[in-house]
């Protein structure tokens, strides 16, 4: 029965090649009678399967390998059936009835995948067959390109890679990579990471991202490091292990050998969050299996169990909104700000276009506090056209800067509960403009940043902190080029100057009631003296000039 399944597929294609070659004169009727024969065809295997009941029949033919309702005959009738493979052209509507061009993209994805549910090879040492796993990795994406809703497709995407993995755990070893296992072929766990792929994740919160990849990640590496590097087969073919002396680099968008694709996703991990004791025997596996590598560079000192989460400035006195400023120009990438002097500045409650005079040709820069209810992985989001930033503190979370169309970047952070400084920066340099900033929270909320987390610094805070005297102070000269004398009427008095985002920037102590700080090396802006004595808590504000 499976000579004559394969013979018949066979035939099927004979039939269908001058069809489908290239010079054909595509168009809706040709499309239609292209796809109507692989339909008939699958219909046709389809009533086989239920006349002669024979789903049942995988144990029998394949052993315990099989799972125990599946479609035998190591044969491609649905997959074939996919209009990528008959080459009908995608970007077209040839087979569309409402005159959408995704709806090839869509049919290709629909029976590629119900080839996979309905046989994967059921772990027999056939290589891509049925299934040629790099279809549907390359599917997905493309689904998500063709969308206009942005597609999150991760439980397929999930599904895909598990079933790749099982089939390619057959038994057969990396000495046999093309019939079992292999390192990166059809199951890579990079596929998960790459940038390609990242949108499978918005719908999904930083921390339970890392539980699924840390998950898969440790199945895949407990499975390959159970061979010896001795036992991998070596050369270029993209089901072999990279040789022994090869140097990795990081590998192009989808491509790259198997010694590329480890190197690149120890570090794309660790950002997600990933246990680094893991990365780190990753990386002395590495070492073994391809020791021109400098894989001790991809290693991190001293893992922590859980990622470091950063602890929040938690200013005194706040006010709701964030500062602004607008800035024109012809600008490509995003500018030196604190170079600049904004056309205008002020106070927007959100992250919007609010401020801007003109439709083309600005940045903006926005900086305040953040407060974020609990402790945990946080992920940021720059959906925009052009440039744009997204930094906590002094650390650069999100990177989509450049000219360039709708693109979304996303990156995580750990962070304690409290109010944390956040600076978002964009850049329009003509054509269209998009600007949205989201995140989503450890239990999974994700959406725009409310008004209710963002504020400022009040630039006219109370004298004291309530219950406290009014304490006076000497702050002067002020404005200040380089020195600044500190009076206090009181002994063992601290100081804290901090910047317009709360940052500690100089801290010391006046023990006889008075010192002299040396300010010579901040840069020109606007800060803040908090002073603490026995009494309470002041804060006065001083001008420091360049």
């Amino acid at each position: 029965m499976q000579t004559d399944m394969s013979d018949w597929q066979h035939e099927r294609n004979m039939f269908l090649v001058p069809k489908v070659a290239n010079g054909v004169n595509w168009n809706r009727e040709h499309a239609i009678k292209v796809y109507s024969t692989a339909l008939w065809q699958t219909v046709k295997f389809w009533e086989l399967m239920q006349e002669f009941n024979l789903e049942g029949m995988g144990p029998a033919l394949y052993g315990n390998k099989s799972e125990a309702r599946t479609w035998p005959g190591l044969v491609r009738h649905v997959f074939e059936t996919s209009p990528q493979r008959l080459n009908i052209p995608f970007g077209r509507d040839d087979l569309s009835h409402n005159n959408k061009a995704v709806n090839n993209v869509y049919a290709s994805n629909a029976w590629y995948h119900t080839q996979m549910v309905l046989s994967s090879g059921n772990r027999h040492n056939n290589g891509f067959y049925p299934v040629d796993w790099g279809y549907l990795y390359g599917l997905v994406k493309d689904l998500n390109l063709a969308s206009n809703d942005r597609v999150s497709e991760l439980s397929r995407m999930l599904l895909i890679v598990v079933k790749a993995a099982q089939q390619a755990d057959n038994g057969n070893g990396p000495d046999r990579p093309f019939e079992g296992w292999n390192i990166m072929r059809n199951h890579a766990p990079s596929v998960l990471i790459e940038d390609l792929q990242e949108n499978l994740w918005e719908h999904v919160s930083p921390g339970m991202k890392k539980d699924i990849l840390e998950a898969y990640l440790r199945t895949w590496f407990k499975k390959s490091r159970s061979y010896p590097a001795s036992q991998y087969s070596r050369g270029f073919d993209p089901f072999d292990a990279s040789p022994t002396d090869y140097v990795p680099v990081i590998p192009p968008a989808g491509g790259g050998n198997s010694a590329d694709k480890v190197w690149y996703m120890i570090p794309q991990m660790r950002r997600a969050g990933v246990d680094c004791g893991l990365l780190n025997e990753i990386a002395d596996w590495a070492k073994v299996m391809w020791p021109a590598g400098n894989w001790a560079s991809l290693k991190v000192n001293n893992c922590a169990p859980q990622a470091v989460l950063r602890a929040p400035e938690n200013p005194a006195h706040t006010l709701s909104g964030l500062e602004y400023g607008y800035y024109e120009g012809n600008f490509t990438t995003l500018p030196n700000f604190d170079a600049l002097t904004p056309t205008r500045s002020g106070v927007v409650s959100e992250i919007s276009y609010a401020p801007i005079l003109r439709q083309s040709n600005f940045a903006l820069r926005f900086r305040g506090y953040i407060n974020v209810p609990t402790d945990g992985l946080y992920q940021f989001l720059a959906n925009s056209d052009d440039g744009s930033r997204i930094y906590i503190g002094s650390q650069l979370v999100v990177d989509n800067n450049g000219s360039h169309g709708v693109d979304e970047k996303t990156g995580t952070i750990g962070l304690k509960a409290g109010k944390h400084a956040i600076t978002v920066v964009y850049f329009d340099g003509g054509g269209d403009k998009v600007m949205n900033i989201r995140y989503s929270s450890p239990n999974g909320t994700r959406g725009n940043i409310p008004a209710s987390a963002l504020s400022r610094i009040n630039p006219n805070p109370p004298l004291a902190t309530k219950g406290a005297i009014d304490i006076e102070i000497g702050l002067y000269p002020n404005p200040t080029r380089s020195e600044l004398n500190l009076k206090v009427p009181s002994r063992n008095a601290s100081y804290r100057i901090l910047d317009q985002l709360g940052r500690s920037v100089l801290q010391g102590t006046a023990a006889t009631g008075s010192a002299v700080l040396n300010v010579s090396n901040l840069p020109a802006g606007i800060y803040h003296m908090e002073v603490t004595t026995p009494e309470g808590r002041v804060i006065r504000k001083f001008v420091k000039q360049s």
